[in-house]
C-alpha cells in the first residue's frame, strides 16, 4: 500500500469544522452514510466531497473507529464503534468502512438511523487503478483468499460458495494481474447482491461514472431527504470525470470480461437514477 488515506482536510479545516458542527447540530437528527464497496471505485472521492461540507464528520478507512483492531484497518467492536459515533457531535456522520463491505446488514443493524452507499464503477478502470495504486496486494494478491477459502481474511469473509467456486473455474496458471483484478471486482460487488442490498430500502447503489459527472446532484439528493443545508457549490472543483473510460482497451480474459460485464449490466438495473 502506498499510502494510508486518514483525513481528507487540513488540520486548520479540521480545527475549524470541530467548532462549526455543535452548532449545525441542534435540533437535528443525526444520520450516519455508510461508504461501502469495492477498493477504488471513488470511495475517496465521495468521502473528500463530503467532508468539505461544514457539518459533516468523516471516518475514513483509518480511524478511531478500527484503532483497536492490529491492522487499524477492520472496524472495532461495533457496540464501540456505536458508541464513539453517539458521542460524535454532528448532523451528517461518514464512515468508509470498505473493508467491511462484507458484513453491511450487521452494519445496518448495530449502528442507529444508518444507511448505506455502495459505490460501484466500471470495471476495467477500477481494476487498472487498483493495480497501479496497491502493486503488492492487487490483482493475485486479492483473490488468493478466496481462491483458498481463507474465511479468516476480509475478502473472503462471507463471500458466497458460487463465488469461491466461480473464481476457482476461471483464475488460472497464465492469468494476468488485470485477470485476478477483475475477478476481484466481481467478487466483491456480488456481496451487493448476495446480501439481498438491492432489496433494502436503507441502501443506495450510486455509479461512479455517473457521480463524477453530476456531483452535486448525488449530494444534494441525499442532504435534502434530511432537510440539511447544500453546500457552497465550489466544492465540487475536485471531482472529475477525466479517469472515466481510461481503461477500455485494457485486456481481459475473454470469460472474465464476460462475467464481469453480466454483473455491470445487472448493477446497471438497481442504481440510483437522478436523471
Amino acid at each position: 500500500m502506498k499510502h494510508k488515506i486518514l483525513k481528507s482536510t487540513s488540520k486548520w479545516r479540521t480545527i475549524k469544522k470541530s467548532v462549526i458542527r455543535p452548532f449545525y447540530a441542534i435540533g437535528k437528527s443525526k444520520k450516519v452514510i455508510i461508504i461501502l464497496g469495492c477498493q477504488r471505485s471513488g470511495t475517496t472521492l465521495l468521502t473528500n466531497v463530503l467532508d468539505r461540507i461544514n457539518y459533516t464528520k468523516v471516518f475514513g478507512e483509518f480511524s478511531v473507529l478500527s484503532s483497536s483492531t492490529s491492522d487499524k484497518l477492520r472496524l472495532n467492536d461495533l457496540n464501540k464503534v456505536a458508541n464513539t459515533l453517539d458521542k460524535t457531535s454532528s448532523p451528517l456522520i461518514i464512515m468508509k468502512p470498505l473493508v467491511e463491505s462484507q458484513n453491511a446488514l450487521k452494519l445496518l443493524e448495530s449502528i442507529p438511523n444508518s444507511s448505506i452507499i455502495w459505490l460501484y464503477r466500471q470495471y476495467k478502470d477500477n481494476v487498472l487503478s487498483n493495480v497501479n495504486e496497491f502493486t503488492s496486494s492487487a490483482g493475485y494478491g486479492n483473490i488468493k483468499p478466496l481462491l483458498e477459502s481463507d474465511y479468516s481474511n476480509w475478502r473472503c469473509e462471507n463471500a458466497s460458495t458460487e463465488t469461491i467456486e466461480t473464481l476457482r473455474s476461471l483464475y488460472k496458471d497464465n492469468s494476468t494481474e488485470y485477470d485476478a483484478g477483475a475477478l476481484f471486482w466481481y467478487a466483491r460487488n456480488m456481496l451487493y447482491f448476495d446480501q439481498d442490498l438491492d432489496q433494502n430500502e436503507k441502501v443506495s447503489l450510486w455509479k461512479y461514472e455517473d457521480f463524477v459527472q453530476s456531483p452535486k446532484r448525488f449530494i444534494d439528493n441525499i442532504l435534502m431527504e434530511d432537510g440539511l443545508k447544500k453546500p457552497n457549490p465550489n466544492m465540487y472543483n475536485i471531482v472529475s470525470a477525466s479517469s472515466v473510460g481510461r481503461a477500455n482497451s485494457l485486456e481481459i480474459n475473454n470469460n472474465i470480461h464476460k462475467l464481469c460485464t453480466e454483473l455491470m449490466e445487472k448493477l446497471d438495473k438497481k442504481k440510483v437514477n437522478l436523471g
